[in-house]
């Protein structure tokens, strides 16, 4: 248990390392996007989880992905084992991982990502959302 505690904080470092800040509360998170006028990838996860301790493995090791997230998005990280929080609003029906993407304001876009997606794919689709949204706010 002690090892995986250790693993996922190594990955919260070193996404902090490639991604600037990366916050641990979707409360602190949502204020930064708003005046940053940024989407945000809130990252719902266990330390207990193994298939958590993959996804941001994959996700750290893809340097494409690190930069398109430092440039477009808030990075937030929860750990449920932690104490980490979900807002009630929010779609989260309690499968780790799960991965949201918020407006600025905090709505969620689209359907929360129950489970690992590949870091390629994740690009994929976030770079189709930040196009959807530079087109409706015409940046």
């Amino acid at each position: 248990m002690k090892k995986i505690a250790k693993i996922l904080l190594g990955v919260a470092l070193l996404l902090q390392a490639s991604y600037g800040q990366v916050f641990n509360s979707i409360y602190d998170a949502i204020p930064e996007a708003q005046k940053q006028g940024k989407l945000t990838i809130f990252f719902i996860l266990s330390n207990t989880c193994p298939h958590c301790h993959e996804l941001m493995a994959d996700v750290n090791s893809n340097q494409k992905l690190a930069s398109y997230l430092n440039e477009n998005f808030i990075v937030t990280i929860t750990d449920l084992a932690k104490g980490g929080k979900v807002p009630m609003d929010l779609p989260f029906n309690g499968t780790t991982p799960t991965t949201m993407i918020l407006t600025p304001s905090g709505q969620v876009v689209g359907d929360p990502i129950e489970g690992k997606i590949p870091s390629d794919m994740l690009l994929e689709y976030l770079d189709k959302i930040e196009t959807l949204k530079k087109s409706y706010v015409g940046g």
